[in-house]
């Protein structure tokens, strides 16, 4: 459903209130939304998309710099995801040698560590795994607003993903790992 003026009906804090009574609508709110807080609202798991005259602005259209458009539509689709650098993973032997690992660089930079299952934890920049996951020196997670929604986008684009390392919750994928690696590393993308 179409949520407009959406900035000036209450944004994001009004989204947040009409998912309890509307719990199975999904939103797609336009109006006061732009680059500053696009990731805001679609980090809201009851917003479908967003829209907004910020994409092609009335100026650039009436002069015909689609070139200029089309700039701003790729800048938005990468920003959409929100994608920022959450964590350095570090393959180990065994959860001995990750325990020892996370515990150096816990005391390296003052953090506390964790168990985490899979893996130790110093802080939530280094996942320290125990045993061997994909990538040949560790993996790079990157979170993201949706993971299912990124990876549609990247699956648009042509890059693949593989199934070792899928996690999934109510609300979709948790996190994914996508196919190859990067410099040895593997990268994982996972939900905010």
């Amino acid at each position: 459903m179409k949520f407009f003026p959406a900035e000036v009906n209450g944004g994001v804090p009004a989204l947040k209130a009409l998912a309890g009574p509307y719990g199975s609508m999904r939103f797609v709110p336009t109006g006061g939304i732009g680059p500053p807080n696009l990731t805001s609202y679609l980090s809201q798991p009851n917003v479908l998309a967003c829209g907004g005259s910020w994409l092609a602005p009335k100026d650039l259209v009436a002069q015909g710099r689609f070139d200029e458009i089309r700039e701003i539509c790729r800048r938005s689709s990468y920003a959409m995801h929100g994608f920022e650098l959450a964590h350095v993973g570090i393959n180990c032997d065994d959860a001995a040698e990750a325990k020892e690992v996370a515990t150096s660089f816990a005391t390296l930079f003052g953090l506390p560590v964790y168990d985490k299952g899979g893996g130790c934890f110093a802080s939530d920049m280094v996942d320290v795994v125990k045993g061997r996951l994909l990538g040949e020196r560790g993996h790079i997670g990157v979170s993201c607003v949706d993971v299912d929604r990124a990876k549609a986008w990247f699956e648009r684009r042509g890059y693949r993903f593989v199934e070792k390392g899928v996690n999934r919750d109510e609300r979709g994928y948790t996190s994914v790992f996508l196919e190859g690696e990067v410099g040895g590393f593997a990268v994982r993308l996972r939900r905010r």
